[in-house]
């Protein structure tokens, strides 16, 4: 078993002869291999810590000479094994201070960048997605928008469906952090991605073909999320719209109650959505429980207002 004191040592006794010539290519090569020789004793003895430094270090050392596909490679090894770290600690319920969290971020935002430089922005996307989902299943909903966002825009250019899938992680994050005027602008990306309302601006002019299901789920979460931020008059546009009646939308409240989970709502409203035959007027039904009082916006959320206790049922009329 190896010590402290004893991986301190070899640690160091390594980087003094990597200092003494930086420059040369041939003592980076060395000193990589070194390292990557610690690394192996460590995994063979399960000190994940331990060879998550050192091949941190092999990393380095194969940027310094300007193997960067190899150098992105090591970076996210690291991040992936201080993610698996600051999971077992959380399972544990052992004390923490988020650093396994902060180091993984950085070496996988290293990874990202020696894959950018190379043109591979697909692989950057990829990280940035496995990045967002390992701190969405940690409930660091915050850091996962970020990245899980920046994924789809990366990603968007190779494949729609992979950008939506995307985006509807994003969704999820923003309704669990109660941005609902967030979570409504998502859903409208989603909505104009999946019905063709906004170009995928891909490299290999791919189209990617949603069921009738699919955009309708997304069309129907759209219009309740710009109902239960009272955006009532960008609802009215979006229902009269052309995207809106090309799928001649019904929807039942059977759906609603699959979506709940996601509101978080209790109880759950019944949205009732019915387009008029003759397409003249359509209809919104939204009756509130006695007894409860609505949701207040936790983060006071510029262009959202609470909810008003009200049972009458608005009828929205095309102008």
């Amino acid at each position: 078993m190896v010590s402290h004191a004893e991986f301190y040592h070899a640690y160091q006794s390594t980087i003094m002869k990597l200092n003494k010539m930086f420059s040369r290519a041939q003592n980076c090569k060395e000193a990589a291999a070194q390292f990557k020789e610690l690394q192996n004793r460590f995994k063979l003895e399960e000190l994940d810590m331990y060879a998550a430094f050192c091949c941190l270090a092999v990393g380095r050392c194969e940027e310094a000479i300007g193997n960067t596909l190899v150098a992105s490679s090591e970076y996210s090894f690291v991040g992936n094994t201080f993610l698996k770290l600051e999971l077992d600690r959380q399972q544990s319920l052992a004390p923490g201070f988020r650093e396994h969290i902060l180091e993984a971020t950085r070496c996988y935002l290293m990874a990202i960048e020696c894959y950018r430089e190379n043109g591979l922005f697909y692989m950057s996307g990829s990280l940035f997605l496995e990045l967002g989902l390992a701190l969405m299943s940690m409930n660091e909903f915050e850091g996962a928008t970020l990245y899980i966002r920046r994924a789809a825009e990366m990603i968007q250019g190779d494949s729609t469906l992979m950008a939506v899938q995307c985006l509807n992680f994003v969704l999820d994050c923003e309704l669990e952090q109660g941005f609902l005027f967030e979570a409504s602008c998502t859903a409208s990306t989603i909505c104009k991605l999946v019905t063709g309302q906004q170009s995928s601006k891909s490299r290999k002019n791919q189209k990617c073909a949603f069921s009738q299901q699919e955009i309708r789920e997304s069309l129907f979460v759209l219009i309740c999320l710009l109902l239960l931020t009272n955006q009532q008059e960008k609802a009215k546009t979006f229902i009269n719209s052309k995207m809106f009646n090309d799928y001649n939308y019904s929807m039942s409240n059977s759906l609603l109650e699959s979506y709940s989970s996601s509101f978080a709502l209790s109880p759950t409203p019944s949205i009732i959505v019915t387009p008029n035959p003759s397409n003249t007027t359509t209809t919104i039904q939204i009756p509130t429980p006695t007894g409860t009082t609505p949701k207040q916006n936790p983060k006071n959320l510029p262009g959202t207002t609470p909810t008003p206790t009200s049972t009458s049922t608005p009828t929205l009329t095309p102008t």
